[in-house]
């Protein structure tokens, strides 16, 4: 992290490093909460609940939908 004498020298060198540290500390620490937390608890939710139960209602949906959408016998064109 840039100080106060590397700022008044080369402001630039010195915003240059201290985004450079920012971005490192947050890259770091994403992982470290992707890693600790959100990996596991995905784990737990995908193993305690079946994927079958998180997807029946779109199912549920697009069957409905389906059903609406059909088009009618009595609206098919005839063939002669």
């Amino acid at each position: 992290m840039p100080g106060l004498d590397d700022l008044q020298k080369d402001p630039v060198a010195a915003l240059s490093k201290g985004f450079g540290w920012f971005t490192t500390t947050v890259g770091k620490t994403a992982k470290s909460v992707n890693e600790g937390w959100v990996q596991p608890t995905a784990a737990k939710v995908f193993t305690s609940f079946p994927l079958r139960r998180l997807f029946l209602p779109l199912e549920l949906f697009l069957h409905r939908l389906k059903k609406t959408n059909a088009p009618s016998p009595s609206s098919s064109p005839k063939q002669t």
